[in-house]
């Protein structure tokens, strides 16, 4: 074990002011986004999407992406937004269509979708399913029973 005197030298030379944890720990959470988005670029992706309510009424999309990178299958939470109004299938695209866009990622490499029962979801006309329908038909649909 190390002494006091080491202990004291360490506090001198490594700053751990509220304001250094808290930028190391953005720093990390940018860093393991970069990461992720520089996979889904480049690897074709399935997407799961999760509609909740929380406490304050608000309703929240939560979005994971499952895909393979090295020979293995990871599964990342990719996002979670606040829904703002209405929780419309539009609504629900038009979050992840501009996350998307903003991030660079192709619609194109995603695969599969899967979503629970919900109308905004599911919706054959204006749902979310709709509306990815009309700009990548080739992307499966799954139901997600665990959710309905």
């Amino acid at each position: 074990m190390h002494g006091e005197a080491y202990a004291n030298d360490l506090k001198s030379i490594i700053p751990l002011s509220d304001n250094t944890v808290s930028r190391w720990i953005s720093n990390i959470s940018d860093d393991i986004l970069k990461q992720l988005l520089n996979r889904l670029r480049s690897n074709y992706f399935a997407m799961q999407l999760a509609e909740s309510t929380d406490i304050s009424n608000f309703s929240q999309l939560l979005v994971y992406v499952r895909y393979i990178y090295k020979e293995d299958i990871l599964e990342d939470f990719l996002f979670c937004q606040t829904l703002n109004g209405r929780t419309t299938g539009n609504d629900i695209f038009t979050l992840n269509d501009t996350f998307f866009e903003n991030n660079e990622i192709s619609w194109s490499m995603c695969k599969a979708i899967c979503t629970d029962g919900a109308a905004a979801l599911t919706g054959s006309k204006k749902g979310f399913r709709a509306k990815v329908n009309d700009i990548s038909p080739s992307i499966l649909p799954i139901y997600s029973l665990y959710d309905s």
